[in-house]
């Protein structure tokens, strides 16, 4: 099938990994982007999920740490103690450590 995309002539490759991680792809991607090197006019893109995979993680790593200071100021206006709202922050850790545990339990 010729198709077009950008107004360039496009060829796909489907890689079909279900029951995998995105480990696999992850990994795969590393190892192809060394060898990947395409021809001038010519141009390599990994597309459909995988996408929506970068771009929430580049969303994430940029709005959790604004998340957690909201939180530490929200629990600094509420305790008036730097302390206090610390103290409570560094239980988040752990939570997190206890949801791994639950999910790892219940086989998730």
């Amino acid at each position: 099938m010729i198709s077009s995309e950008n107004a360039q002539l496009r060829s796909i490759l489907y890689l079909n990994v279900r029951g995998a991680t995105w480990a696999v792809l992850w990994e795969k991607q590393r190892k192809s982007s060394g060898r990947a090197e395409a021809p001038p006019g010519y141009t390599v893109q990994w597309s459909g999920q995988w996408e929506n995979q970068i771009r929430a993680k580049e969303r994430i790593q940029v709005l959790m740490p604004i998340v957690f200071v909201i939180i530490f100021v929200m629990l600094y206006l509420t305790t008036k103690d730097f302390t206090e709202a610390g103290v409570v922050m560094l239980s988040v850790p752990f939570a997190l450590i206890g949801g791994i545990y639950l999910i790892y339990i219940l086989g998730l």
